[in-house]
């Protein structure tokens, strides 16, 4: 497996995929890390700001041949 497709991919597919990969990590260490700290509020927010990277860049990622993004035609 490589990751070369991705790397080569319009700029915005790599941006969600590690964004999302990142915020999936985070999601795991958050369950393990005791609630209230400043750590765990620190990562929580980080988080937040990468699901957001991982929302925008959902719409802008996936063109069909049109220029629309596919999410539109659903």
């Amino acid at each position: 497996m490589s990751l070369t497709p991705l790397l080569n991919a319009a700029p915005a597919i790599p941006l969600h995929a590690f964004a999302a990969m990142t915020a999936f990590a985070l999601g795991v260490i958050q369950f393990a890390a005791p609630k209230g700290t400043l750590p765990h509020r620190t990562i929580g927010w980080i988080w937040v700001g990468l699901m957001a990277m991982v929302a925008v860049s959902s719409a802008c990622g996936g063109r069909t041949g049109t220029g629309s993004p596919i999410i539109a035609g659903l």
